[in-house]
């Protein structure tokens, strides 16, 4: 079997499917919530950059996808950009009566600290 055979599992693929659109569209979100898209920015290398402190994150699969993500997430001219922006559009003209209802304790969720 190949390498990338090993990958290939529905549930891996559908879920990058997700995430990809996700992570992109959750940044918009952040912005329009008022959230500098530097400090954003900053936040995402300050993430890779304590992940880098010791040897064991790096050999973790997960954290190698997410650091790798968020610095193309950080890179606008990326050609990835071409694929993720065209998915948040596909996925916002997703007919909403397909999709489940919202959870109830969702929307309480507030940028506001309640603490």
């Amino acid at each position: 079997m190949s390498r990338l055979g090993a990958w290939a599992y529905p549930s891996l693929i559908i879920g990058t499917l997700r995430y990809i659109p996700l992570l992109n569209k959750m940044r918009d979100n952040i912005v329009e919530m008022g959230v500098d898209e530097e400090r954003l920015y900053t936040a995402m290398k300050r993430f890779k950059k304590v992940g880098e402190r010791t040897p064991f994150p790096k050999r973790l699969p997960m954290y190698r996808f997410i650091s790798w993500h968020g610095s193309v997430v950080i890179d606008r001219a990326h050609r990835y950009h071409r694929l993720a922006d065209a998915m948040v559009v596909m996925t916002a003209k997703y007919p909403k009566r397909l999709l489940r209802a919202q959870p109830t304790w969702s929307k309480e969720l507030t940028y506001e600290p309640v603490a």
